[in-house]
């Protein structure tokens, strides 16, 4: 029992968004066939205009399935930290 393998992938740099468009701001690539995986993830996300707007993150997986999801209305210049977790079996 207990964790395998554990694997870290990040992005430091600003991600310009397009408008309603998803942006894909980090991927994973899991190679291990019939492999169980429990994934994390944390997005900060900032408001820079000065209305209220609306921001998601989410993992997705390959087929554009939703693994877990976040939503919530950023007011301006307010930032938010997203906190993600599901499991995916390959």
């Amino acid at each position: 029992m207990g964790a395998e393998l554990a694997i870290q992938a990040f992005s430091k740099s600003n991600s310009q968004l397009h408008n309603f468009s998803d942006t894909v701001v980090v991927k994973l690539e899991l190679t291990r066939e019939g492999g169980k995986w429990v994934i994390t993830g944390r997005a900060i996300v900032r408001n820079w205009d000065g209305d209220v707007q609306g921001a998601t993150a989410k993992i997705v997986h390959d087929t554009n399935v939703v693994i877990d999801e976040v939503s919530a209305f950023l007011t301006g210049g307010e930032n938010a930290c997203f906190m993600h977790a599901g499991m995916l079996c390959c």
